[in-house]
């Protein structure tokens, strides 16, 4: 057995160490997910947490996929689905690995898998419930099968309707998936390709098509996130984007495969050249590859990706990491276009200085992994469960990871302009709690306003009102409170 695949198998087994590292409920989204996967099951489309019968049209179907086997077969058992989904991820890069290894011999060989795979911003996310893995996995299905010699060349229809196929799969798991298709798409008409881009096009669309129906059936859209980009019309579309191009290259470039802030303590002085520096590697490998149809699909991948991360109104490092391993297969290969013996000392310089720097965040991640339980802590809800009866329900920003741990329902908020008529509305929907707190959110880009958080603070302010709400239990250390309507109103 090569070296290098012992080395990769010891990877394997830290990814699937590593996968207990983010506690269940989270980011919320993988309760969402779980949900979903649980209510499909029994047959139904609606959010299983919603008070009123609400269609669940903010999730696809592609992690719901992943995680019904899993249920129906072992039910809720965390550590298993993060398991699986570490596997999934871990086998992602791998596929990416096979596929982009050409080029990388001997001593750079080792250092591309390093960089890759030992990389501390990837690490966390590969056993959580959540849209990445399974993207992963199929990005680099995708890709390894594009890699293979002169299939970007082939006119077999078979071929193409798997890859369309694949490309629909992909979207489906994660709508920024539509960036691989347009990027194969182009790559395909660039090359006046027409019939294989016909087949292509046409696989990938019927493969959708019940999904985009059933979306456009119940909200008469295909799109639910299009609803978030309304935001961008309270600030510059401009400076949005801008701010979140920083944002996100600051973080490829100095929070991944070098952890720049373990070198440099004070950092703040060199992250601009240091971005550009990454900048510059990464446009020199895009040119080197200019002239082969795989890496020009790869590139324009990138672009399409990192373009729709940079327009869109919300900032979160996990949108990027199926961005990663192409950013840094390019910087890779920018510093491979540099003399032989340069870029093999600089490929395995910049490994040394990377695995140095990732590996404290490598082992307080793989300590967290094995010393916390699998789920988020609960006793806020432990309560609420115990002091509310089957029937009660909530109105929270947080309904899903309720349902999830006291199978109350629940809706967002309440109608009303006034702590009164809020107060009033709760009653009549019969919501027997108000809980404040617990949802994590994603923040905004800088200058936006956030509907989700408004909501929040609309809740926080007009169930904090003594005179129509009073405060029934608080946990301060989970930072959650839980009031119910004042027996008696006090009036205005």
């Amino acid at each position: 057995m090569r070296p290098w695949a012992l080395l990769l198998g010891a990877a394997g087994l830290l990814y699937l160490a590593a996968s207990n590292a983010v506690p269940f409920g989270q980011y919320v989204d993988d309760v969402q997910w779980l949900l979903y996967a649980e209510n499909l099951l029994k047959g139904s489309g609606l959010k299983a947490w919603a008070l009123l019968p609400v269609r669940e049209l903010s999730l696809t179907w592609g992690v719901p996929a992943v995680l019904m086997p899993l249920l129906a077969l072992f039910g809720r058992s965390l550590l298993l689905i993060k398991g699986t989904f570490a596997a999934a991820f871990f086998g992602g890069l791998l596929l990416f690995f096979l596929a982009t290894r050409r080029g990388f011999e001997g001593p750079r060989l080792y250092a591309y898998l390093v960089l890759l795979f030992f990389c501390d911003f990837l690490l966390p996310f590969a056993g959580s419930a959540l849209s990445e893995p399974p993207y992963l996995l199929l990005f680099g299905a995708l890709v390894y099968l594009l890699a293979e010699r002169d299939i970007l060349l082939s006119e077999r229809p078979k071929t193409w309707a798997l890859l369309g196929a694949l490309g629909a799969a992909l979207a489906l798991t994660r709508a920024l998936g539509t960036a691989m298709l347009l990027a194969v798409l182009a790559e395909l008409c660039l090359a006046r390709r027409w019939r294989a881009a016909v087949v292509f096009t046409v696989s990938a669309a019927v493969c959708s098509t019940p999904y985009l129906l059933y979306a456009a059936q119940g909200e008469g859209r295909v799109n639910f996130y299009g609803i978030y980009w309304e935001s961008l019309s309270s600030a510059g579309a401009l400076g949005v984007f801008a701010g979140n191009a920083w944002f996100y290259l600051k973080g490829l470039s100095c929070l991944s495969f070098l952890y720049l802030p373990a070198l440099a303590p004070s950092s703040a002085w060199v992250k601009v050249p240091f971005v550009m520096l990454c900048l510059a590697l990464v446009g020199a490998g895009v040119f080197r590859g200019r002239r082969d149809p795989f890496r020009r699909v790869l590139a324009l991948y990138l672009l399409a990706y990192l373009g729709v991360c940079c327009a869109y109104p919300y900032q979160a490092p996990r949108y990027v990491v199926p961005l990663y391993p192409v950013f840094l297969l390019f910087l890779c290969e920018g510093l491979l276009a540099l003399p032989s013996r340069s870029a093999a000392g600089a490929l395995c310089v910049l490994a040394v200085l990377g695995l140095g720097s990732n590996l404290p965040g490598l082992s307080r991640t793989l300590k967290a992994s094995l010393s916390q339980p699998p789920e988020v802590p609960h006793a806020a809800y432990d309560w609420l469960r115990a002091n509310s009866g089957e029937g009660d329900s909530v109105i929270s920003t947080d309904a899903a990871r309720i349902f999830y741990f006291t199978g109350r329902k629940g809706l967002l908020t309440a109608t009303g302009e006034d702590a009164a008529a809020f107060a009033a509305e709760t009653r009549r929907l019969k919501a027997r709690f108000v809980v404040v707190g617990g949802g994590g959110f994603v923040p905004a880009a800088p200058g936006l306003s956030d509907p989700t958080r408004a909501l929040h603070k609309r809740n926080a302010r007009f169930a904090g009102d003594p005179r129509h709400f009073r405060l029934a239990h608080e946990d301060a250390a989970e930072g959650v409170r839980v009031y119910e309507p004042a027996s008696r109103s006090l009036g205005p």
